[in-house]
């Protein structure tokens, strides 16, 4: 397994170079606003692609300790949803996180996409 450390800067200098650079701000706001998420998850797509790439798996362990991976993120007073990054610590709780994660990925999947 690579470096964490080094791929974590890989996936952050990735972000900032091709993804937040070439964002559409005006169109990402409105497709928040009118809650057409296909601009968005077109984003979480390009994000995951190269985190799956980057750490040659789309599936996490505490051996990787902390992450930074693309999320959905739903308000929870109205519901709304936003593309971001977390940064997960997989080494804490260990015994929740697995059935945790593994409720996340599904959900994920089953209403976006899945890695490569």
């Amino acid at each position: 397994m690579k470096d964490n450390i080094k791929m974590q800067e890989d996936f952050t200098e990735y972000l900032n170079r091709e993804v937040l650079s070439s964002v559409d701000w005006a169109k990402l706001k409105e497709s928040y606003i009118k809650h057409n998420y296909g601009y968005m998850k077109e984003l979480l797509k390009q994000m995951t692609d190269k985190f799956c790439e980057i750490y040659s798996t789309n599936e996490l362990h505490e051996d990787y300790e902390f992450v930074l991976v693309p999320a959905v993120i739903r308000v929870s007073e109205s519901g709304n949803l936003y593309a971001g990054i977390v940064q997960l610590d997989l080494t804490s709780s260990g015994e929740h996180y697995t059935q945790y994660i593994g409720k996340i990925c599904k959900h994920f999947n089953n209403y976006f996409f899945s890695c490569p």
